[in-house]
Order: structure tokens, then sequence, then C-alpha cells
């Protein structure tokens, strides 16, 4: 997995192994190998046997990234496949190289309205950002059930002819204001309640404007 270049010690050794082992199995064996992991041995028909042996240590040691991006949060099937997913990974991995000014940096330009707040802690400014990479490799399809799960109104867009990039910008935005939801419900406003996110943006521009007044 070459998006996994800070792979601790141990885990690189394991997979390591794991390969070495797999490539002194027959091909019968590296079947039923692939078969426990539940990894696709078929239509390699047409294949020597050691072109087969070659492809199906590839689609084992695969599987094996892919599963231990799923441990890490990375959601392999959703962002449909092993590219858009290793993609994510190299992002994350960049990102938690950066500064905390660079960080902001980045969040500043998802251009996300003032009145949502900016995380002041690094680990949260992360987590925004590595949702984000995510959001960004993400079906259209998987990012609007994001939408629906956090509840944030997507009404707006419905008959607003918009570009596939387009759209994957606005429904990132939406995303990512739905992730400061909460916050802003433990302040009182009914935000779920709002039709379009722009009314929530307003209700909380003039809640701090008066909070900001009874501090006065």
């Amino acid at each position: 997995c070459p998006a996994e270049a800070g792979l601790a010690r141990k885990t690189l050794l394991d997979r390591l192994t794991m390969a070495l082992v797999w490539e002194a199995l027959t091909l019968q064996e590296i079947r039923r190998e692939c078969q426990s992991r539940d990894v696709c041995f078929t239509g390699l028909r047409s294949r020597n046997e050691a072109e087969q042996r070659q492809e199906l240590t590839e689609r084992l040691f695969t599987s094996v990234c892919h599963s231990a991006w799923e441990t890490q949060g990375i959601p392999v099937k959703r962002l449909g496949g092993g590219q858009a997913a290793a993609k994510v990974v190299e992002r994350i991995a960049r990102l938690s190289e950066l500064t905390l000014e660079d960080l902001r940096v980045e969040f500043q330009a998802l251009k996300i309205p003032a009145e949502a707040g900016e995380p002041a802690k690094k680990r949260e400014l992360l987590k925004v950002l590595e949702k984000v990479a995510m959001w960004q490799e993400m079906p259209l399809k998987e990012l609007q059930k994001d939408c629906r799960e956090m509840e944030v109104s997507t009404s707006s867009l419905s008959g607003v002819r918009l570009s596939d990039a387009e759209q994957r910008k606005e429904l990132i935005q939406r995303c990512c204001l739905g992730l400061f939801l909460l916050n802003w419900a433990s302040q009182g406003v009914p935000v779920k309640r709002l039709e379009c996110m722009q009314a929530a943006l307003q209700v909380v521009k003039r809640v701090q404007a008066l909070d900001a007044m009874s501090e006065a």
C-alpha cells in the first residue's frame, strides 16, 4: 500500500510476512486463502499459473490494506474502491503533518460561513479536514446520504441545475456546517427545524450578535 508510507514497523513487518507466506503457497492454497478473506479469485482462467498466483497475491494484499483503512475509519466501500480510498489516506497523512496555522489555512479555504465558527484545537481542525477529504472522493449519492444522516437540508438544491463539481462543493459545505449543528443546538438554536442552511446561518448570526450585546 504505497499510500501508507508511515506504517508502524510491526504492521509493515506483519504485512511483509503475509506476502512471503502467500508467495510460498500453491495456487489452490492461495484460492482457499482468498475465499477465507472474501476476496474474489475468479476470472483468471486465461492466465497461466504463475500469473494467477501473482494476481491473487496482489488481491490479497490489497484486501489487507482496505481492511486496515476501514479499521482506521476510512469507508473504502462507500468511497467506491481502493483508488479513491488511497487518495483519502494520502491526504489525511499530509494533513497530520501540518502545523495548526497551516490547518487553519486549509479550513478557511473551504469558505465555511464565519457564523459556523472555526475549531480552535488542532485535533478538532484535523477531524473536520479528514471528513472533507473523504467527502471530496465520495460518490455524490453517498455525500447526499451523509447530509441526510446529519439532518442537513438540501431542499434548496432541488430543481437547480448544477454540475457534479458544483453540487459536490455545495454538499461538502453543507456537510461541514452539519458538523456544527450539535453546537448550535446546544446554544438553543433549533437549526434542524429551519428550511435551509442560509436561514440557520442568519439565526446563528443574530444569536451571536445578541450574545455580544449582553456581554457589553
